[in-house]
């Protein structure tokens, strides 16, 4: 991984962090909702920042794939957000059900079973 691409991710945190290229996204659950921010970095500020809802991580989880694949150019590090996404939105739905095993949690799929996400 270059410098210039890192994902930030906390599997315990309340957020999902990823950045490459230009681009940085920031996922986080919001009541019912998976939301995910795509900003373009510039200097040192976000601009052009639009935002998705979806109703499952699944759908969330496509959508982050489809935009680190348009932002590196890379499926590897596509599917790899993707399922690190997948892996944080487990451990959120986990926290936020309250149970301490997998009953509630997110079910994983491979990274080429996940839909991209549409605009």
């Amino acid at each position: 991984m270059s410098s210039d691409r890192a994902r930030d991710t906390d599997e315990h945190e309340a957020i999902f962090a990823w950045r490459g290229g230009h681009v940085v996204l920031l996922a986080e659950q919001v009541g019912s909702l998976w939301v995910v921010a795509r900003g373009w970095r510039r200097e040192d500020r976000l601009v052009d920042i639009r935002r998705w809802s979806f109703s499952d991580p699944r759908l969330l989880a496509g959508q982050v794939r489809r935009l680190v694949r348009e932002a590196t150019g890379n499926h590897h590090d596509a599917d790899a957000a993707a399922s690190a996404l997948l892996v944080w939105s487990a451990e959120q739905a986990k926290a936020t059900d309250g149970c301490s095993d997998s009953r509630g949690s997110v079910p994983l799929a491979p990274p080429d079973h996940l839909p991209d996400g549409g605009n």
